[in-house]
């Protein structure tokens, strides 16, 4: 663990802004053409895709 932490600690702020991004998404509420919909974005804001439905997003 301490090794992990040393390592973690070396990191620059540019690789660390991407540590994960591969595994993590958001959801957020958004009107398009006077309709809610539910855009999906990765972890550095790219969009991916949207939704009707919450629940589904």
């Amino acid at each position: 663990m301490q090794y992990q932490e040393a390592t973690l600690r070396q990191i620059s702020p540019a690789a660390l802004a991407v540590l994960g991004s591969m595994d993590t998404a958001y959801v957020r509420e958004v009107e398009e053409d006077g309709n809610i919909v539910y855009a999906i974005y990765s972890a550095d804001g790219q969009r991916l895709g949207e939704e009707d439905s919450a629940e589904v997003a």
